[in-house]
């Protein structure tokens, strides 16, 4: 709980990294056609002004999600959602740390 404080603390302090948050949603998709990046409402302008054109050119379309909290983001691709949520992340980061104590 702590951590995800910071995490948000930082995100009021440093709003540009919402862009550093979709970029990495963003790499995990393979196919960026037909890619809609769900953001806050907060992080909306945030996001469309910093995305690289490159990126927007491709076909993505970033729209308001208001059931997302700042510096959160998520990629409605084809095949499936890229959850890019901070509580996504920690739920990932500790099924990892599950699965190597798992095998350790």
């Amino acid at each position: 709980q702590v951590a995800k404080m910071i995490i948000h603390t930082e995100l009021q302090l440093h709003p540009n990294q919402v862009a550093n948050i979709a970029t990495a949603v963003l790499s995990k998709v393979s196919d960026l056609r037909d890619v809609t990046l769900n953001v806050s409402a907060e992080d909306y302008k945030i996001a469309a002004d910093i995305l690289p054109n490159s990126t927007l050119e491709n076909g993505i379309k970033v729209e308001i999600d208001d059931s997302l909290r700042k510096g959160d983001c998520t990629a409605e691709t084809p095949f499936g959602i890229v959850d890019g949520t901070i509580d996504g992340q920690f739920e990932e980061i500790e099924q990892r740390f599950l699965e190597v104590a798992g095998n350790g």
